[in-house]
């Protein structure tokens, strides 16, 4: 009989413990991490990472779950050999660049040895590095078309540099426009006339707002190969010749309007 009341108290103990440990587990359940917590989010206890929509506004963690802030085209692997580019704010706020504007993210990441280490700090000498790229990869080609709305020769155009790789002043004003654009300036593609030894010729450019001077961003006055993978500018030796160039600023061409109007600083 005493055996028999041990073995009973023994188990009412077991019982009893089950149930304390059951109890606590629920507890714990019950107050697992939701939500922010500092750098991090939380769901059901564990650290959200990739991207992540939260309260309306895109976010994106990094591998340890620490969140991203102040980069421009950062690159986020989705799966093997697929990646999507993003913009994020100096508060973390991410926002995905799509179509055209995703090529030439892609092409501002891969001239980014360190990988996504593109600061508001350091974005200005990514967009030399992108004027670089747009002078000596994209080949001199004529590839105008005309009567096409400015949305679809933003895209055309742009298409031509990052796809192909091939194209004309034009192609090459877009190429910087588009980088320009993902690295957050506010450029401008400008369509006018620079002055030749016949006179005035059609022409395109970008123009980039920096602090308060418009300055001339021209990749053709660089450009390092034609379509047959010649030399194509040979009078000037300054690889960054027409990088942030000031309008009337020599040695370079001289720029006008669309209207034959002489743009000056």
């Amino acid at each position: 009989m005493r055996t028999l009341m041990k073995k009973t108290r023994i188990w009412i103990a077991v019982l009893a413990g089950i149930m304390v440990l059951t109890s606590a587990a629920s507890v714990f359940a019950a107050e697992a991490k939701n939500g922010w917590s500092g750098n991090y989010y939380y769901v059901n206890g564990a650290k959200v990472t990739g991207f992540k929509k939260i309260g309306g506004k895109g976010y994106v963690f990094d591998s340890k779950g620490k969140l991203v802030k102040d980069r421009y085209a950062y690159r986020l692997k989705v799966k093997k050999n697929s990646y999507k580019y993003y913009n994020i704010t100096k508060k973390g706020v991410a926002t995905q660049w799509k179509s055209t504007a995703a090529k030439a993210a892609e092409v501002l990441s891969s001239l980014d040895k360190n990988k996504n280490t593109i600061t508001t700090k350091k974005r200005e000498k990514y967009l030399k590095k992108g004027f670089h790229w747009a002078a000596n990869e994209i080949r001199y080609l004529n590839n105008e078309k005309s009567g096409m709305s400015a949305s679809k020769a933003a895209k055309y155009y742009g298409n031509a540099a990052f796809d192909d790789q091939k194209g004309d002043c034009d192609t090459q004003a877009y190429a910087i426009y588009w980088m320009a654009k993902v690295l957050g300036y506010q450029p401008k593609y400008m369509r006018g006339y620079i002055k030749a030894t016949s006179g005035l010729r059609p022409y395109a450019w970008c123009q980039i707002k920096i602090g308060k001077t418009n300055y001339v961003f021209d990749a053709t006055l660089n450009s390092a190969k034609n379509g047959n993978g010649e030399r194509y500018t040979k009078v000037y030796k300054d690889e960054y010749l027409g990088y942030k160039k000031k309008y009337g600023q020599k040695p370079g061409y001289t720029y006008y309007d669309k209207d034959q109007k002489e743009l000056t600083d």
